[in-house]
């Protein structure tokens, strides 16, 4: 790969469109719009305004639509109305929108329907532009300034000197590890790290360092495209109070340490009070393999984590738990779905410690050794639907360890196992599964012998 402060070619991103409705009911005007911020865009963005009618814009749709700066002042945007005269593009200036600045997109009085009153008052919808800071792990001459030519060489640095909104774009190569911590964003102005499109990040650990990401007290982040490998504790450690952490096309695999060590190895830990977090779309794998403990796992949240979305990621080849909800008032309200959890040493799922109102929709699981779902105390309420329990050969697809675990719903799941007396085991022994679905579960279910 060219080093970053060689490369001369400029940095265009692709087009994205963002849809809002600004909404005409007949014979009505100003009421049907709404002022405020619409979001934090990319410098080269197409903002696409869908009307609920035809709209007519008297033959000069520049006297009623304008983009201006912070200063007031217009900015040279292109739009184009469609045929049907419902939408209206508005195409960003020539080399884009300034990086770090805001906008107002303004709809002048007199904007009319082909039903309805034409309207009243202007009506302002700002928005702000990313600011985009590159990583690289080759050094350029002169002072780094996070730009495309002269980009940061430390990951911490950049994390450091970023604003909400910003986009962080990691070069090519193999990096240390980083942490976030007391920086949090907001629901239209998410932090961006991701990897260079087309070009392959690595956080290695080189069975020496302890974590690859470590967020504390952190919200509204994306992570996206890295690949993290060769940690000793794990992989992405998510804690104090973060939210809203969004984990996307990661491979995270050999967390492990040749130790005897009682505390376990995961791939991503959530713990202490973080809530409306999601992986999605991950590979995770080969998690405490060389010391062979059970203890390591591929998820593990714990310590009233909540809310989570754990969905389409392939989890395998762990010596404990593909995930695992447990510990102190582990995890509750938390959607694990469309998931494959496969060829783990102890179980596909176990859920534990007052783990309370999760949603287990649609996942499949096979090739674990122990169980598919191991169900252990006072964990209440969970939903288990539409998945494919294949594990045929394990000790039980379903376990419970006691009877404080109650009103757990199973429906509409199938079950694989060569021995179909041991599908189900129930707190002290097996029951068959005529059995199992006399006590109301799996009225639709099915058992495949």
């Amino acid at each position: 790969m060219e080093a970053a402060c060689m490369t001369k070619v400029k940095l265009i991103f692709s087009t994205i469109f963002i849809v809002f409705i600004l909404a005409f009911a007949p014979h009505t005007s100003v009421k049907a719009y709404d002022s405020g911020y619409i979001g934090c865009f990319d410098s080269n963005k197409v903002i696409n305004v869908c009307f609920n009618m035809p709209v007519d814009f008297n033959g000069d749709i520049n006297n009623y639509i304008k983009v201006v700066d912070c200063n007031d002042k217009p900015v040279e945007v292109k739009l184009e109305q469609s045929a049907d005269k419902i939408s209206v593009r508005v195409l960003p200036p020539k080399g884009g929108y300034e990086q770090g600045e805001k906008y107002s997109l303004v709809f002048e009085k007199g904007i009319k329907p082909i039903i309805g009153e034409p309207l009243k008052n202007k009506t302002i919808k700002t928005f702000k532009i990313n600011k985009t800071l590159y990583v690289s792990e080759q050094k350029c001459a002169g002072v780094e300034d996070g730009s495309f030519e002269k980009p940061y060489t430390s990951i911490d640095k950049v994390v450091s000197n970023a604003e909400p909104g910003t986009t962080i774009y990691l070069r090519g190569g193999k990096y240390c590890g980083f942490t976030i911590a007391n920086k949090n964003g907001s629901e239209n102005d998410y932090y961006v790290i991701k990897n260079y499109p087309g070009e392959t990040v690595e956080l290695c650990g080189r069975n020496h360092g302890k974590v690859g990401i470590t967020i504390h007290n952190s919200s509204y982040w994306k992570i996206e495209g890295i690949d993290i490998h060769d940690y000793l504790d794990c992989g992405i450690y998510v804690a104090n109070g973060s939210n809203h952490i969004q984990m996307n096309n990661l491979k995270i695999w050999n967390i492990d340490e040749v130790s005897d060590s009682r505390y376990g190895k995961m791939a991503i830990e959530g713990e202490n009070n973080t809530s409306y977090c999601t992986v999605s779309n991950c590979i995770l794998h080969d998690i405490g393999q060389h010391r062979k403990l059970g203890l390591d796992h591929g998820i593990y949240l714990t310590k009233n984590a909540r809310s989570w979305t754990i969905e389409n990621n392939d989890i395998y080849n762990c010596a404990g738990v593909a995930i695992h909800i447990a510990g102190s008032h582990a995890g509750r309200d938390c959607i694990i779905k469309n998931n494959k959890l496969h060829d783990n040493d102890y179980h596909g799922m176990e859920i534990a410690s007052n783990s309370d109102n999760n949603q287990i929709i649609g996942n499949k699981f096979y090739g674990n050794k122990n169980c598919d779902v191991y169900i252990k105390e006072a964990s209440c309420g969970n939903v288990f639907k539409y998945n494919t329990f294949g594990s045929s050969n394990s000790t039980y697809n379903i376990a419970f360890e006691d009877e404080s675990s109650r009103n757990n719903v199973f429906d509409y799941n199938k079950y694989i196992k060569a021995d179909t007396n041991r599908a189900i085991r129930l707190f002290n022994g097996t029951i068959s599964f005529d059995k199992w679905k006399a006590l109301s579960q799996e009225a639709n279910g099915q058992l495949i012998r």
